[in-house]
């Protein structure tokens, strides 16, 4: 992995976990309910096994396209069919509500649009000196 795209899953991770661990206690506060916050995190760390398994696509990629595509198929599929598993299980199992886990999910997603929103502003300072 490269240094730029080290710190790119290293700033992501961060401000993943941030968002996570806030929307959880919020959500824990506001609906008095541990497995609401589990929820939560459970599905923020499913957008980031997500985005590290994309990573790890992107990475091993190689210049033939056939095969890209192919491997992106393949990878595309294993992670939605492991984010159902961990839905299923949550859900069924753990008896934690599908909205919490989405919740999640979508604070990792928030934390990927903070970074791109953060690193324009930074590019836009440098740029304008």
């Amino acid at each position: 992995m490269n240094k730029e795209l080290k710190a790119l899953t290293q700033a992501i991770t961060k401000y993943s976990l941030i968002l996570g661990v806030s929307f959880g206690a919020v959500g824990a506060l506001i609906f008095r309910d541990g497995l609401v916050a589990l929820g939560i995190l459970i599905g923020n760390l499913t957008g980031l096994l997500g985005y590290f398994m994309i990573v790890q696509m992107a990475i091993n990629l190689t210049g033939d396209e056939k095969t890209g595509k192919k491997t992106g198929i393949f990878n595309y599929s294993v992670r939605y069919l492991l984010y159902a598993l961990i839905f299923c299980f949550c859900v069924f199992y753990l008896k934690i509500s599908v909205v919490s886990l989405l919740v999640g999910i979508l604070s990792h997603k928030a934390s990927i649009y903070i970074y791109s929103i953060l690193k324009k502003e930074r590019e836009d300072e440098n740029g304008s000196n």
